[in-house]
């Protein structure tokens, strides 16, 4: 628990009475939410109580969400502080103290034939809204604007024609858990990954949510050894090879989604990660020409076309396997070196030109070629 919590609000200006009547846990939630959230504007000490006290309003009924929905396990109070800051990420959670409440009743309200959706399929619903941003057609920011819109949804899912839509998968967890990694979680990843070995550049060009993923499939995979630093250095390298993956990247990829598109193909965690890890060493998975990690990025059809092979697709990882991630991430070193040295060139190139027209007179056929 993070330290003068309390105190933290109230040398923002927020009333002291306010802040000592409100539970710690959810004002230290509040706080990430708020620290993450771009108002626009510099907020009075009046509207960051007004805002505060809205975010802890639609807190409170996100945590009930989240305890009344069945995972078959316990959750780590990473997944599940992810999950409600989540189902609190639009805007109507900070501007309206009953959005979220009023989208439980009406997700639990009986449709015209007499039907409703259980606690557990409402809450289930909301996670996975919240999470994946929409389910199938029906928008979460537009579930939360509209009760027609909601009604439609029920009247859908109470005939059982997309039980799915219903269930939080292991996938859609740590989706979440990489959509919404705290300030402190985000610098201790980064420093697992330089404390593998990864160069500060090749950290800082990838999308953070992208390399918890990469970690996820790293340390989650089950070889029949440890894995030493250099291997999950070269492994890690090789899975986040793919611009895509790049924060900056106009086409941008995340690997949680294509994790999570494998899992609804009904592929097995440990066989989603032996796939990743074999594609991303170059080795052929399935007898198509060309599969490859990168088209994997490219379109979710190419899973579809990956899965008519279901029962031909090798994810058998050996420790050739294994050489092979490492031979290709010392291939991506001295290239990315090559490519250092070579804009190094060019920059001293420019600077020397640059130089020698500062000082000295040239003909305007003399004037070198920057």
């Amino acid at each position: 628990m993070e330290e003068g919590i309390k105190q933290y609000y109230i040398s923002l200006g927020i009333s002291k009475e306010f802040i000592e009547s409100k539970n710690e846990e959810n004002l230290h939630i509040a706080k990430h939410i708020m620290d993450e959230y771009i108002f626009g504007k510099e907020l009075t000490d009046e509207e960051k109580e007004i805002v505060l006290s809205y975010i802890l309003e639609n807190l409170s009924i996100a945590k009930e969400i989240v305890e009344g929905y069945n995972f078959g396990r316990e959750l780590t109070a990473q997944e599940s502080e992810a999950i409600v800051k989540a189902i609190l990420s639009p805007s109507q959670a900070k501007k309206r103290p009953t959005v979220i409440r009023n989208l439980v009743q009406n997700l639990s309200k009986v449709d015209n034939k007499g039907k409703k959706l259980t606690k557990k399929k409402v809450c289930g619903a909301i996670i996975n809204l919240a999470i994946n941003e929409a389910v199938n057609k029906y928008g979460y920011t537009k579930m939360l604007n509209s009760s027609k819109y909601v009604e439609k949804f029920v009247g859908e899912h109470t005939q059982n024609k997309a039980e799915t839509d219903l269930i939080v998968t292991e996938a859609t967890i740590q989706r979440a858990v990489a959509y919404n990694l705290s300030k402190e979680d985000e610098e201790q990843l980064i420093a697992y990954c330089k404390g593998l070995g990864v160069s500060d550049e090749f950290v800082k060009e990838k999308d953070i949510r992208n390399l918890y993923a990469a970690k996820q499939i790293i340390e989650g995979y089950r070889f029949e050894r440890e894995f030493t630093n250099e291997e999950k250095c070269a492994l890690l390298q090789c899975i986040l090879k793919n611009v895509r993956l790049n924060k900056e990247s106009l086409n941008r990829s995340y690997l949680s989604i294509f994790m999570q598109r494998l899992e609804d193909e009904g592929i097995q965690e440990q066989d989603r990660y032996r796939i990743f890890i074999k594609l991303a060493a170059g080795e052929q998975i399935v007898p198509i020409e060309g599969m490859c990690i990168s088209l994997l990025f490219k379109s979710a059809e190419n899973i579809t076309d990956m899965m008519e092979y279901a029962d031909e697709i090798d994810t058998e990882v050996t420790e050739d396997t294994i050489k092979r991630a490492k031979r290709k991430a010392i291939r991506m070193m001295q290239d990315a070196t090559k490519r250092q040295r070579r804009s190094v060139t060019g920059i001293d190139e420019a600077g020397k030109a640059l130089r020698q027209l500062e000082t000295a007179e040239f003909s305007e056929q003399e004037i070198p070629v920057i």
